[in-house]
């Protein structure tokens, strides 16, 4: 399996990418459709720019914020196998250091699983 070499981490293929990833959204949106965005969010500005894209339409938004303690993240790295995420113990650190400023999405904590981490996120949005 081969990694994207360290500059797809840059802050311009951040921003690049990201730029990518709120067009789609807003094409998506004018059609009608739902839209989920799963990114890391690490900037209060994506945050903001996430949720005006759909409460500048009307729409409600929901932010979610998915957190884990830094440790299990790693043991969850170092256990995977065959899959396609690019994450390993380097790119955990780098997102570890980000300065996140204002937390305003609500915190969902991966502690206990997915299952779990899911049926909190389902209370949230009241479905």
């Amino acid at each position: 399996r081969s990694h994207l070499p360290p500059e797809a981490y840059s802050e311009q293929m951040s921003a690049l990418t990201y730029s990518g990833v709120f067009e789609r959204a807003r094409l998506v949106l004018d059609a009608g459709a739902t839209v989920l965005l799963d990114a890391v969010f690490h900037s209060e500005a994506e945050r903001k720019r996430a949720e005006l894209l759909a409460t500048m339409r009307g729409l409600r938004f929901y932010g979610l914020w998915c957190s884990v303690a830094p440790e299990l993240a790693e043991a969850r790295l170092q256990a995977r196998r065959g899959d396609v995420s690019d994450a390993d113990t380097g790119i955990l650190k780098l997102q570890a250091g980000y300065d996140l400023g204002v937390m305003r999405w609500q915190n969902i904590d991966t502690a206990r699983g997915a299952r779990d981490a899911a049926d909190e996120m389902r209370r949230f949005i009241g479905r």
